[in-house]
């Protein structure tokens, strides 16, 4: 009997073997883990082949699964290069667009500029997905990316919005404890809290050892709203957006020896979505409003 695939069973196989689990694959699926597990289990028993191994790992794919990768590939990027296609030739300001970004700066400053731009446009469904991965814009995973990190993917537009500056923040009740800063002192006695390492390296590490070399790291941590909630509890010295930390009326911004790093923030889409109306107003209307939004307050 010739069993014939069906492709969205194949899109299964493609997600797990992308993501390397079953969560990750439901994740961008937008289905359940338990979903994805039953219907791989399925796909297995209909074409009588094991897929994956499973270990503490997550799902490993067979050499049997290995050999169809390349070909389910090709399969979903034509696919995906079709509906791009269909998405940019709609017409009107309806349908739905997926936006990407990361935790405070989605939360803070791009979250509500896309339900202001959705309430002028009540016929268009926004989604803004907060989280540092790296969504595949060619596979669709998401339409616009609103990040500082440069994606390097093919057949991308990028374009830079506006460089964010980040500074060093204090609460009242830790600079009462602790006093300010003493560049003579390179900081000893004092606490930070900064964001956790990223490839390797601290955010901005070099430019936190030329300011306070001496300082003790109190807490490092992956999420910028932690080290405000630190900051404003004052237990440290955050290290923060400006942007950020200037929208908290009671936290200082202090003078360092070295001026503020930055960050380009970029918009970022595919190509073949430039055409696409909803998508182009959206970026024209980010363009417009998210660089004034982060500028920074006049000292």
């Amino acid at each position: 009997m010739t069993i014939e695939p069906d492709w969205d069973d194949l899109r299964v196989v493609l997600a797990v073997a992308r993501h390397g689990s079953l969560n990750g694959a439901a994740r961008v699926l937008g289905l359940t883990q338990p979903t994805v597990s039953r219907r791989v289990a399925a796909i297995e028993g209909r074409l009588a082949i094991q897929l994956f191994d499973r270990n503490m790992y997550g799902m490993v794919p067979t050499a049997a699964c290995a050999g169809l990768l390349a070909g389910l590939e090709r399969m979903d990027a034509e696919a995906q290069g079709v509906l791009r296609k269909l998405a940019a030739a709609g017409d009107g300001l309806e349908g739905t667009l997926t936006v990407t970004s990361i935790d405070w700066l989605g939360a803070a400053f791009v979250a509500p500029l896309l339900a202001h731009f959705g309430a002028r446009h009540p016929r268009l469904t926004l989604r803004l997905i907060n989280e540092k991965r790296n969504f595949n814009l060619a596979a669709r995973e998401a339409d616009l990316s609103v990040a500082f990190r440069r994606v390097e993917q093919d057949n991308l537009v990028q374009r830079r919005l506006a460089t964010v500056d980040y500074s060093l923040f204090a609460a009242p009740g830790y600079i009462a404890r602790h006093g300010l800063p003493d560049p003579t002192q390179r900081g000893r006695g004092h606490h930070v809290a900064l964001i956790e390492p990223q490839d390797d390296v601290f955010l901005h590490d070099a430019w936190i050892r030329a300011v306070l070399p001496d300082a003790h790291v109190a807490l490092r941590t992956g999420d910028m709203h932690t080290v405000v909630a630190t900051t404003l509890a004052g237990e440290a010295i955050g290290h923060l957006p400006r942007p950020l930390g200037e929208s908290f009326a009671d936290l200082r911004r202090l003078s360092a020896a070295a001026a503020d790093p930055g960050l380009d923030l970029r918009l970022c889409f595919h190509v073949d979505m430039r055409d696409n109306i909803r998508l182009r107003a959206l970026v024209d209307f980010l363009a417009a409003e998210l660089p004034s939004r982060l500028a920074p307050a006049v000292s």
